[in-house]
This record gives C-alpha cells, structure tokens and sequence, in this order.
C-alpha cells in the first residue's frame, strides 16, 4: 500500500506523551553525528553529518550530505511482535521523500550509534540505502 507524503507527515504530527524512558531514549539520541551511507536504488556510497535535537513532540533530524542540509523529523516506535524501539525519521531530499528505519544500540563508551536502511515509503526501493551514524566525539 501507498503512503502519500501528506499521510506520512501527519501520521508524524500527531502528539504524543512520552513515558520516562522513552524520555531517557530521546535524550540518549540527542546530538550530532558522523554518518557513512549508500543511497537508495545505487551502488553510490556518501559521508555527511546528522545533527538530532528534540523537538516539541519529535525529534529534529538535521541531515548535511555534500554541503546540502535537509531537515526532518524523527520517532521512537516499537517494531515487530516483540516491541523492540528503533529510530523512524522521515525527510525529503532531493525531491523525494524518504524514510529510515534505524536500530538503536551504544557504543563503548556509551555514545548512541545507529544503523538502518533509507528507502523510499512511496515505492519498491532495490536496494534499499544503508546508513550509520557515529557520535561526533569533537563535537
């Protein structure tokens, strides 16, 4: 089933409560990264920044690729039977709008690191992008 951009958007404006520890795993996910991705339908491989603030009720997803910044949004929500949360952001780049879906782990000295896959929400992405982000310790 399609998802027309309008959809995907609302469906991310809708208000929500946050419980305490979901307030804990947005903090956590708050800051800048370096992020090394391969785009979606390519072969082609990119390095850039992701910038994560909180916003009123998402998080703000700051993406810097090749000098050119494009702004998004960002939630957590429970995926598959078990519930497990992982990081859905959503941004348009380049016209086209896109979504990942990212797994939430940490590193060893307890910065967030993130992986996933960029795809289009639109349409069949083969292959879909790969994506992961990296705390910016010079930051």
């Amino acid at each position: 089933m399609k998802t027309s951009l309008f959809m995907m958007i609302a469906v991310l404006a809708v208000p929500f409560s946050l419980t305490a520890q979901d307030e804990d795993l947005y903090g956590f996910l708050v800051g800048r990264y370096q992020m090394i991705g391969r785009y979606p339908d390519s072969i082609a491989t990119y390095t850039g920044t992701v910038v994560v603030s909180m916003g009123d009720s998402l998080l703000d997803i700051e993406r810097t690729v090749g000098g050119v910044t494009v702004q998004g949004t960002g939630r957590i929500v429970p995926v598959t039977s078990d519930r497990i949360k992982v990081l859905r952001i959503r941004f348009i780049d380049g016209g086209r709008a896109l979504e990942g879906t990212f797994l939430i782990a940490g590193d060893l000295d307890n910065y967030g690191r993130l992986s996933g896959y960029i795809y289009s929400p639109e349409d069949e992405t083969r292959p879909p992008g790969l994506e992961a982000w990296f705390i910016d310790q010079d930051e």
